[in-house]
């Protein structure tokens, strides 16, 4: 039985006792063809609500801007979604194949034959651990009281099929397939126990591509299922599987009011929860804190962790505060954990003022990052800028071998870098960026700040900057060079850039994107601004259509 429900219902992955190949890739042709139904029109009712807001001005027919049509859980996606579903804790982020970047950020399509083996243990731990606490994971009692040791409460069982098999594929089952689910449930039963009947449904929906995959297409034209848009939304904006409330919203047809959806997208930014996922997920990888490479073997891994941790909570204290992106880039102050102890950064746990920093990029994960364990990087520090700040090319590095100054007692960063552009070659691409690498390096390889590189030498931070709108400015340290980064517009266009390129896992046309950017880059200089762009985001008709 447990054999047929998972060929029934379509498994994601090469079980080792099933012959069939990968369901998503092969024998459904690249794609799963979601239910287009809503539970009302499975039984006979009306077609399910659509959406039909008013189009932006960039809302061209001839632009079409198409999100991926599926998309396979990330780990992190996977793990939230189990946790929620089954309070289990799985560490799908440390057990499950690393998935690969798209545009800076985690994008999963295919199923390699290691995915296919790790769902499936996934999926038998996962159930085995949940039915150790089976009465919390039913939220009822599986067996009667005073009855037999097989005699079982089958409402509280239907009752937890249909949430947990609705939640997990984020749409209404048909009424078949939940029956066939019990008739599993009471096979396993009558063959094991009632706990392992509830076990095999955990293993066969966990192994189902309706949860493994984030179905984005719902076959219809222009308007988008509403079912697909609350997964899409609490995807975005949580990284796990919608709640109730956003799924009764969708099948009733109340999440196509705009009102309604915007109320939604705000209720579920103002989660602890949300601003942890987005603090994570997007600006953490945009802003390469995200992790800190085991090349850094002068710092142990608990330092390196504990230097991440401290810069998401930064970056979800900041990026939300009114002044949200500019705040998140220029504020004076500085995040420290217990678990940084090794950098000795004479500063109390916690968040504190501290006027030599300036924002993220002083936060002793990203001066880390793009340091050494020898020296400070400035070239690394100013094409990040240039690229991830202000979404400008850099000049391609010359072919061969590219000979840089060893360090030479007394002799600065800046003096060296001025030696390597005596080469005409050279000076080309590191006048776009060495100055802004430069302007960093009152902070050392480690996050310390500093006057002085060598004793008697005080550190010449200033530079220019040009490629911005209104043309060169100059700057005299960190803190100068980043006013006039966040004043720019070039930073909010690329701020937008980044977000769609996240929202939607791809990039769109130059011509679109320029629009859109010009439109949303406005948000981003309101008050709360970064929600309000988030917001604005998420309600925006590309978002929320298919062409």
């Amino acid at each position: 039985m447990l054999i047929k429900m998972l060929q029934q219902i379509g498994t994601g992955v090469r079980l080792t006792y099933l012959p069939f190949s990968i369901c998503l890739i092969v024998s459904c042709g690249g794609a799963v063809e979601p239910n287009n139904t809503n539970s009302s029109s499975s039984s006979g009712g009306a077609p399910p609500a659509a959406l039909n807001l008013e189009k932006s001005d960039c809302d061209d027919p001839g632009l079409p801007f198409e999100p991926g049509k599926i998309q396979r859980l990330t780990p992190s996606e996977y793990q939230n979604s189990v946790q929620d579903l089954l309070g289990v804790k799985y560490d799908a982020k440390k057990l499950f194949p690393v998935d690969k970047e798209a545009h800076s950020f985690r994008h999963s399509i295919y199923v390699t034959d290691a995915h296919s083996e790790e769902y499936q243990n996934a999926a038998e731990a996962i159930a085995e651990s949940a039915v150790k606490k089976v009465n919390a994971v039913l939220g009822c009692d599986l067996i009667k009281n005073g009855a037999g040791p097989n005699t079982v409460d089958e409402a509280c069982v239907k009752g937890f099929i249909d949430s947990f098999v609705n939640r997990a594929f984020r749409k209404q089952a048909s009424s078949e397939l939940l029956n066939d689910l019990y008739d599993l449930f009471v096979e396993e039963k009558e063959l094991s126990s009632p706990k392992e009947g509830i076990q095999a449904i955990i293993e066969v929906v966990l192994q189902s591509p309706y949860f493994l995959y984030r179905n984005y297409s719902s076959g219809l034209q222009n308007n988008l299922d509403l079912n697909v848009l609350a997964s899409r939304l609490s995807y975005l904006l949580l990284g796990t599987t919608p709640d109730a409330q956003l799924l009764e919203l969708a099948e009733n047809g109340e999440l196509a009011k705009p009102a309604v959806l915007r109320s939604q997208v705000d209720r579920i930014l103002a989660t602890e929860a949300s601003r942890r996922h987005i603090a994570e997920q997007f600006f953490a990888r945009w802003l390469e804190v995200d992790h800190i490479s085991s090349d850094r073997d002068d710092l142990s891994e608990e330092t390196r962790n504990a230097t991440v941790e401290a810069a998401i909570q930064y970056i979800v204290d900041h990026a939300w505060q009114e002044g949200g992106v500019e705040t998140l880039l220029t504020a004076k102050t500085l995040t420290v954990n217990s678990g940084m102890a090794e950098l000795d950064l004479d500063a109390a746990n916690g968040t504190t003022n501290d006027e030599n920093r300036v924002g993220i990029l002083t936060q002793p994960a990203w001066l880390i990052n793009h340091a050494s364990s020898a020296e400070t990087a400035p070239i690394n520090r100013g094409i990040f800028i240039r690229e991830a700040l202000l979404c400008q090319g850099v000049p391609t590095l010359p072919e061969g071998e590219v000979m840089f100054p060893e360090p030479e007692v007394g002799v600065s960063m800046r003096q060296r870098l001025e030696a390597h552009r005596e080469d005409p070659g050279c000076a080309v691409c590191h006048r776009v960026f060495d100055p802004m690498g430069l302007a960093f390096e009152n902070f050392d390889n480690k996050g310390h700040f500093r006057l002085e590189e060598w004793v008697g030498q005080p550190i010449d931070a200033s530079g220019e900057i040009g490629g911005l709108t209104g043309g060169i400015y100059s700057f005299i340290d960190a803190r100068e060079l980043m006013e006039v980064i966040v004043d720019s517009p070039e930073l909010r266009q690329c701020v937008a850039r980044k977000w769609f390129k996240y929202a939607y896992r791809q990039v769109a046309k130059d011509t679109q994107m320029s629009c859109r950017e010009k439109e949303l880059a406005e948000a981003l200089a309101l008050p709360n601004g970064f929600a309000t762009f988030i917001s604005a985001v998420a309600s925006y008709t590309s978002f929320l259509h298919e062409k």
